[in-house]
């Protein structure tokens, strides 16, 4: 039966059939007895679903699926990927061809008899995963071909008693083939299992066996054909272990171009120098050093230290266990961890942005401690984290628990989580408080230091303790608290002027005015352009008019002979104009104490622009 140059479906029947898919991405399968799948060109998936099947993928990047096979005396079944990066999976009762190209060869073994199979990766970066699943009684030798190749051996250690697991061609020493036997360590341990005798290694003749403890005796895990124990290194096993049982992690330096520098369990030292390196630490306790140019760092399971250097780098610890350095160093960088433990993130000079994350189920009691540095950064956190901005405009947010939030230098926008009381300073600058509800929802009360901020839905929770804060973001309005500066001068100004409180939009605009830096005699000089200043003091008033006026709308009361004289004189000598006048008046220590009750917990106003 064959498809066509589209992507076809063929499905056997009971007999001995050939499906053959041509062209396109086809999927066969071949049903009960001895068939012959050929996927042709294209990214094919075939299937053994029953009998001695022949199943060969052609070109492309195929899906060779087969089926259990036990109780066989011999080879009967056949999975060859041909060219391309292809997937083979089945039982020991084939054997395996993967054909030019990145293979994964996935063997399950578990076999009542004796069954000899062959497993052939060819040219390319091969992985071979073996699942030991139940005895192996027959003889399974593997090839990789070219390429850096990787046999994965996992399963129920007490099986591999009898094995006869074989590489024909093994590659050792730096650059060679790679053993995985992680399944069989313990996790998270930068002990050298060679050291400790997890491991060892046995010369037999003049092939080499790697064994595994089990129990009080030793099994074997797998024979390396025409390799003696004194060739193999710690790049010849997954976690960098030595062979000879050195406890010393590994040391690897880039080149100065983009290197690609991956340690092992133990305590390792990467540094990736030059270039746009990756690294990444594994287990064990690891330091990281990316050097100049945006780099790529992670650090694994245990205690690290990540340092980015100068560059636009990317810091991960995203292991959940180990108490974690991240340092992004000069460049806008991004720093993340997300371990149980006692985290500190830096982010240096530079833009950055910094997040410490929870870990979900594991429980934590460590903390978070991220600094900004210079720059513009970006800081959030959970746990009730310590975050401080540094230099530079800085978001900070509190994500969960009490947390502890600096802006330092720089207007800065701090937000806090209703979770339980956070601790904010804003720091020098004009810098805000963002709250998730509405106004109404929180009770706003100066205090000694500054102001405490309740949520009144969750009065448990805590207060929200404030020093240093500017302003108030709310769902709903914005509130100011620099009474002493940029705000309150702005809410006497209007009330010197208009003889009112000023309305919540026109406040948040002349507010946005003061922030950028115009001065309160020329707001105050719009002012008394202004209609209503008019309508309040008159068409074209005269001094006299105007100093009675200023007395009567501003501080409520007639002039004393002596304060009248002098702003009379002040207008008359043409020593300053109405404008300054205005704005001296408005800052008067009579006029401040008259308003202070007024604005004691904040002055409400809607941000221009927003």
């Amino acid at each position: 039966m064959e498809g066509s140059e589209e992507a076809d479906e063929l499905s056997g029947g009971a007999g001995d059939d050939v499906l053959r898919g041509l062209g396109g991405n086809d999927i066969l399968i071949g049903g009960a007895g001895d068939d012959i799948l050929e996927g042709g060109t294209g990214d094919d998936y075939l299937e053994d679903v029953e009998g001695n099947d022949q199943l060969r993928g052609g070109d492309g990047n195929d899906f060779l699926q087969g089926c259990l096979m036990t109780g066989i005396a011999g080879s009967t079944g056949l999975l060859d990927g041909g060219a391309g990066n292809d997937v083979l999976r089945g039982y020991n009762g084939y054997d395996y061809a993967g054909g030019a190209g990145d293979d994964l060869i996935a063997i399950t073994l578990s076999s009542t008899k004796a069954i000899n199979t062959v497993a052939s990766g060819g040219n390319g970066a091969d992985r071979f995963e073996l699942d030991v699943a139940g005895p192996i009684l027959g003889r399974l030798s593997m090839s990789g071909g070219g390429g850096i190749d990787t046999y994965v051996i996992s399963g129920t250690a007490a099986l591999l008693a009898g094995s006869q697991l074989h590489i024909a061609d093994f590659a050792a020493g730096p650059g060679g083939d790679i053993i995985d036997l992680s399944w069989f360590l313990p996790y998270n341990d930068a002990a050298n299992p060679f050291a400790s005798g997890l491991l060892r290694l046995v010369a037999t003749g003049s092939d080499t066996l790697v064994q595994l403890r089990s129990g009080t005796s030793y099994v074997p895990v797998v024979q390396l054909a025409g390799v003696q124990p004194s060739q193999l290194g710690a790049s010849n096993f997954t976690g960098g272990f030595d062979p000879a049982g050195s406890t010393t992690g590994l040391d690897l330096s880039g080149t100065g171009a983009g290197d690609i520098l991956v340690g092992g369990q133990m305590n390792d030292r990467l540094v990736g120098n030059g270039g746009d390196d990756i690294l990444n630490g594994m287990g064990g306790n690891d330091r990281l050093e990316g050097g100049d140019g945006n780099d790529s760092l992670e650090g694994g399971e245990g205690n690290d230290i990540l340092l980015g250097g100068d560059g636009d780098d990317m810091l991960f610890d995203t292991s959940t266990e180990g108490n974690n350095e991240l340092y992004g160093g000069a460049g806008n960088d991004v720093l993340e961890a997300r371990s149980t433990g006692n985290n500190l993130l830096d982010g240096g000079a530079g833009n950055d942005r910094l997040l410490g994350y929870n870990t979900g189920d594991f429980p934590s009691t460590g903390k978070y401690t991220l600094r900004g540095g210079e720059g513009n950064d970006y800081l959030a956190a959970y746990r009730g984290a310590t975050l401080e901005g540094g230099a530079g405009d800085d978001t900070l947010v509190s994500l969960d628990g009490a947390g502890w939030l600096d802006g330092g230098d720089g207007n800065d926008l701090l937000v806090a989580n209703d979770d339980a009381g956070d601790t904010l300073n804003g720091g020098a600058g004009v810098d805000q408080v963002r709250f998730a509800q509405a106004s109404t929802d929180y009770t706003v009360t100066r205090t000694a230091t500054g102001y405490a901020v309740v949520n009144n839905d969750m009065p448990g929770s805590g207060a929200h303790l404030l020093t240093g804060i500017e302003r108030l973001q709310f769902s709903d309005i914005s509130v100011a608290l620099d009474l002493d500066g940029a705000a309150g001068q702005t809410f006497r100004i209007y009330r010197a002027a208009f003889d009112r409180a000023p309305d919540e939009a026109g406040m948040g605009f002349w507010l946005s005015q003061m922030d950028g830096d115009t001065s309160l005699v020329d707001i105050a000089g719009g002012f008394a352009a202004s209609r209503e200043f008019v309508q309040l003091y008159g068409n074209a008033p005269s001094n006299t008019e105007l100093v009675t006026r200023m007395y009567k709308n501003i501080l409520h009361r007639d002039p004393e002979p002596a304060g009248y004289a002098f702003w009379l004189d002040i207008l008359d000598q043409g020593k300053a104009n109405v404008p300054t006048v205005l704005a001296s008046i408005s800052e008067s220590a009579e006029n401040n104490a008259a308003v202070a009750a007024l604005i004691a917990n904040g002055i409400p106003f809607i941000p221009y622009g927003g």
